[in-house]
């Protein structure tokens, strides 16, 4: 999504985003080319892409990991209204240091580039996370309107990561989403806002 967004004039909007197959790097020097397919715009102007990859030691078949649809026309958008400091007095905090020992259980580390997500406040089926850019990511990013690490941390935190006692080891990831809206380029600093988080096998 974030590579597509980059190809964009915002304000933009992406639609029916697709995840086929996790990108694994099985080993800390593995190596893949990564592939984004744009194809022509249809009858209505859309675009439709898809992301590849593949070994790039072995150059073997490519494994489709996503698709989405570009929408050609401008983006109708009503604002979200979020009183952020009222909802943290009614959320239950939770601190960064807490945040990756609940990670850990789930067998997921988040190294110092991907340390984005600062803290958390959680309850009665919303997520609230305060998300800043890593000051080891600061020096690479450059114009583009969002970095793949920061579109990451806004899915990265769901009400159901909370509620996970009952299957230990479980997290849960979106396989799909009805569309992003990009209205403007993501500052250094922002929150992201989950109410009634979805469960599996239902699309966000």
């Amino acid at each position: 999504v974030a590579m597509t967004l980059a190809t964009l004039d915002l304000p933009a909007r992406v639609e029916a985003v697709a995840f086929f197959e996790p990108l694994f790097l099985t080993t800390p020097n593995s190596e893949r080319e990564t592939e984004l397919v744009i194809q022509p715009a249809n009858e209505t102007g859309d675009h439709q892409v898809e992301v590849f990859s593949r070994d790039a030691a072995q150059l073997g078949q490519w494994r489709r990991h996503a698709s989405l649809t570009v929408r050609d026309t401008a983006p109708l958008f009503s604002p979200l209204s979020v009183d952020i400091v009222h909802l943290q007095t009614q959320l239950d905090p939770i601190a960064a240091d807490a945040l990756n020992q609940l990670y850990g259980r789930l067998s997921l580390t988040y190294g110092s580039m991907l340390a984005a997500v600062k803290r958390a406040w959680v309850g009665n089926g919303i997520a609230l996370s305060e998300i800043r850019v890593p000051e080891a990511l600061a020096s690479q990013i450059a114009h583009e309107p969002i970095h793949p690490v920061l579109l990451d941390a806004c899915t990265r935190l769901t009400a159901d990561l909370f509620e996970v006692d009952h299957e230990p080891g479980v997290f849960w990831a979106p396989w799909q989403i009805d569309g992003v809206t990009l209205m403007r380029s993501a500052p250094r600093r922002f929150y992201a806002y989950v109410d009634q988080a979805t469960r599996i096998n239902e699309p966000l």
